[in-house]
């Protein structure tokens, strides 16, 4: 009767998909959503297809509720299109015998309400899932809320972040796919998709090569470093040129962007700047280039 239900009644108009980073950037770079199989436990088996997509019909629900706020994905789908293609509907993961259980309060039957619609399919992955995609948004977490947006500190916690590299590459990889992509710091406006309240991760605030590639072609002295970060990090180390050594915390800034972003074609392309620079300077190594720099932006 379950079955016969969700296939009838079909699929809502809209979606929604809740995962983390690491999946999203799969799904994003292959183009296409990896089903999960049910060939396992009773609870799994609510169709005859083979192979199903969980989602919710609701924003925020109980599988969601179940996650780490830190990178907490959610993707809005467009239900009435997959609905074309795919056969799929509301279905209760729990059973009658969860939700009858009197030993359940109320609240634990809501916080487990996943309010489930499955997409079921008898092949292993749904392709071009950007063609049925509405939006993606991103719980940055880590602490983030807590300090001001756009600050210094709000911007050296999240460039410190592991995965800040793959938060770009995401943010890239749906900027050419034409999908619309936010990222909170505020839990709450990330449950209700409060987009008006969505941080900008990615305008032009550089990394540490570029801000000082930045001070090295267009800075006559230390007094024309831009104040804001991460420019005004450089200020203090290029103010006295015997300040500058491998100890420096700049220098390290430097050297830590070069090891963190070698492999990725962004940071390749600033690492290749930099180096054509030093060896225009004849020098060798970021402390012997700040150096340099310093000394010529001291100049009498």
């Amino acid at each position: 009767m379950l079955l016969l239900k969700s296939l009838i009644e079909g699929l809502s108009a809209v979606l929604f998909h809740n995962t983390h980073i690491g999946n999203l950037e799969d799904i994003l770079k292959t183009n296409k959503f990896e089903l999960t199989s049910q060939l396992g436990t009773q609870s799994d088996m609510k169709s005859s297809k083979f192979y199903y997509l969980s989602c919710s019909r609701i924003k925020f629900g109980g599988y969601a509720r179940s996650m780490n706020e830190d990178g907490l994905v959610n993707i809005v789908l467009d239900g009435k299109k997959l609905g074309y293609k795919y056969k799929g509907g509301p279905v209760d993961y729990w059973g009658v015998e969860f939700w009858g259980n009197p030993e359940i309060d109320k609240q634990g039957r809501m916080r487990n309400n996943e309010n489930e619609e499955r997409i079921f399919s008898d092949d292993s992955s749904i392709p071009n899932a950007s063609k049925y995609i509405l939006s993606i948004h991103i719980s940055l977490g880590g602490g983030l809320e807590k300090l001001e947006t756009g600050s210094e500190k709000w911007y050296e916690a999240l460039f410190n972040r592991t995965d800040y590299s793959r938060l770009r590459k995401i943010k890239q990889l749906c900027d050419a796919k034409g999908i619309l992509i936010f990222f909170y710091t505020n839990f709450t406006a990330f449950k209700t998709l409060s987009t008006k309240k969505a941080v900008d991760i990615v305008s032009r605030r550089p990394n540490s090569i570029e801000a000082l590639l930045y001070i090295y072609n267009h800075c006559k002295t230390v007094d024309n470093i831009p104040t804001e970060f991460p420019y005004n990090k450089f200020i203090n180390s290029l103010s006295n040129p015997e300040w500058v050594d491998n100890k420096d915390e700049a220098v390290r800034d430097v050297q830590n962007d070069i090891h963190n972003m070698r492999t990725s074609p962004d940071g390749r392309e600033w690492i290749s700047k930099l180096t054509r620079s030093m060896q225009k300077e004849k020098v060798r190594t970021v402390a012997e280039f700040m150096k340099k720099l310093a000394l010529r932006l001291n100049e009498e």
